[in-house]
Parts: structure tokens; sequence; C-alpha cells
């Protein structure tokens, strides 16, 4: 799952979040393989290394879209996954889709460019 309001450690690279929430997941991967997803996401290798802390809300988020597909998930949630995301960035994101071909993806969104990105569409009125 990945929301705007999901966490990372300030304190930590975005290398070291992405090996720590791995290790949670009991996933060993290869500096090689995150340092590729994080690219891929836009995340210039210079970057990678420096405190998370010290980023922009779009480099954040790219950290956190990382996060929730670095295990491969036969099923996610985004909940506005573009938020805080230029125009670049999002198509960059959309273009790149990391999780498995057949994978079942909700997208929890009010932006017109990810209701496109769906199958099936579902209005919920509250």
């Amino acid at each position: 799952m990945a929301a705007p309001d999901m966490s990372v450690y300030e304190e930590l690279s975005a290398l070291e979040n992405l090996h720590f929430f791995a290790r949670l997941r009991g996933l060993a991967v290869a500096d090689a393989f995150l340092r590729d997803l994080l690219v891929n996401l836009g995340l210039p290798a210079r970057e990678q290394t420096r405190l998370v802390g010290t980023y922009s809300s779009g480099m954040k988020q790219r950290v956190k879209l990382a996060q929730a597909v670095l295990h491969e998930p036969p099923c996610s949630c985004f909940d506005e996954p573009s938020s805080n995301l230029d125009a670049a960035a999002t198509r960059r994101w959309r273009g790149w889709w990391p999780l498995p071909p057949r994978a079942a993806v909700a997208v929890a969104t009010n932006d017109p460019r990810e209701i496109a990105w769906g199958d099936a569409r579902i209005d919920l009125a509250l």
C-alpha cells in the first residue's frame, strides 16, 4: 500500500529505508535491485544516499512508492500515488509499472489522470 501519509524514516537514506523495509518483509534484496528501483522511479543514484529528511515531497513520494512495490505484491492499493509528483514523474511512474502483469491494483483517487489508468471504476458516494 502507498498513501500520502505513509511514513519513511527521515534520518535514513532512501537505500537504508528500502533495506529496512525489505528486511521487515523477510526479503533478501541486492543493493543493485534497490538502486535500480529508485532510478526507475526517478530518484537519481546521486540522491539515494542522502537523508530522506532533506528530500522534497516528490522525492519522498518516490521512496514511498518504491517501498510499496519492492516485494512485487500480487495485490496492491494506492491512495493518490501521484500526489507530490510533477507531470513528468507521474508519466514515468505510469510508464514503468513495477508490479507483476496479473497483479490486482486498486487506486483511490480524485485525479482524472489516475482514474484513466484503471480497467474498471467504482464510484463511492459517502
